[in-house]
């Protein structure tokens, strides 16, 4: 299985291959979701006090601390130019604990405009890259290694890159020659629905540019979401873009990698037809580390489903429900951030984590496991 976010250590191999094996098996329509807050009854570990979600700017999925699944980190304003990085072990919120601070002066968040996850090093632990605008079309990537140690990775110079052109960043393989190293993918727009895809493939010390798709009929601003994955299981990471074409019409376009000449080539994998599905609704979209893309969606009156596509044949997705909370159980609007993908714990093996704003500073982190044996609690 290849890494997206981040890298998987070999002893969880097995235990990945099994459940993806079974997913194959298992009819889509027997896959619901089970949401649950870990200690929810006790608010041990479910929900912490004095976190302010204004200041919490970008929060990311990987294998920060090399221990257990998948962590959480939470990039975190503490005013005065300050900036700090919080691991969320396995997101449990009661293990919080902050494992990088800046300084004060010394990290403008203002400037601060994508961050993503990946493992950039090669050391099987993820780090952080940030994306900062030094001004003046002066683009600046910083990797903190395992989220704790900041390099340098990558800066245009003046009048090279403009962030403000810059409208979405992922992450994952898309040289093929360097597994082992994860690089990290932007879509730039140019104007007058011109559109570059560039990869910033990484050597493990440094990031090194290439525009691997352009094209002069694509409205940025009709792309919704933009996610990495794998999908022609060839080793290279494909690329996903959420499109809307209006009267409730959407589209997933997947970019597949062309190996033979560092290029992409679309496809239409999935369109819903006029009146099927608003975009607008769509709150969140995630890959998890099976073939799927997951989307949270607000049917209003604080009733939340969780919709899977499903790569299961090559060149499309198959939608299915997998989970609807019901009216009056789910704020998606204080749903800040959602993420699919493998939690290894005993009560959630695979599925998603939602971070959730009680107010009042608190806040709660829920996850989603996928039925496998019924539900953990």
């Amino acid at each position: 299985m290849k890494k997206i976010f981040y890298k998987l250590k070999a002893p969880f191999i097995f235990l990945l291959t099994l459940i993806f094996t079974f997913l194959l098996a298992t009819p889509v329509s027997a896959l619901p979701f089970t949401p649950y807050a870990v200690g929810v009854s006790s608010a041990t570990n479910s929900s912490v006090n004095g976190w302010s979600m204004q200041n919490t700017k970008f929060v990311v999925s990987g294998l920060f601390d090399g221990i257990g699944g998948a962590d959480l980190a939470a990039v975190y304003d503490y005013g005065n130019n300050n900036m700090g990085i919080i691991l969320l072990p396995e997101g449990n919120v009661s293990q919080a604990r902050t494992i990088y601070l800046t300084g004060a002066h010394n990290w403008d968040m203002q400037k601060t405009k994508f961050v993503t996850a990946g493992d950039y090093d090669g050391d099987l632990i993820s780090d952080i890259a940030i994306l900062y605008d030094y001004g003046n079309n002066d683009l600046g990537i910083w990797v903190f290694s395992g989220g704790v140690s900041p390099s340098l990775y990558y800066k245009s110079g003046p009048n090279n890159w403009n962030l403000g052109s810059t409208k979405f960043v992922a992450s994952g393989n898309y040289d093929g020659g360097s597994p082992a190293t994860t690089d990290i993918t932007v879509m730039y727009d140019y104007g007058n629905n011109k559109m570059g895809i560039w990869n910033f493939l990484s050597s493990g010390s440094s990031f090194l540019p290439e525009l691997n798709y352009y094209s002069n009929s694509w409205n940025i601003t009709s792309t919704k979401f933009f996610l990495s994955y794998d999908f022609l299981g060839d080793g290279y990471n494909d690329i996903a873009a959420v499109y809307d074409y209006g009267n409730n019409d959407m589209a997933i376009w997947v970019f597949d990698a062309d190996p033979r000449g560092n290029r992409y080539i679309p496809s239409i994998y999935f369109r819903s037809g006029t009146g099927n599905w608003s975009l607008k609704n769509t709150k969140f979209a995630t890959i998890g580390v099976v073939p799927m893309i997951t989307m949270v969606y607000d049917y209003g009156n604080n009733n939340m489903g969780i919709w899977n596509f499903y790569n299961l044949a090559p060149g499309s997705f198959t939608p299915a429900l997998g989970y609807i909370s019901g009216s009056g159980h789910w704020s998606v609007e204080n749903t800040k951030y959602f993420y699919d993908g493998l939690f290894l714990n005993v009560d959630s093996p695979l599925g998603a984590a939602a971070f959730y704003d009680y107010g009042n500073s608190t806040i709660g982190i829920w996850k989603f496991s996928y039925a496998l044996s019924g539900p953990p609690l």
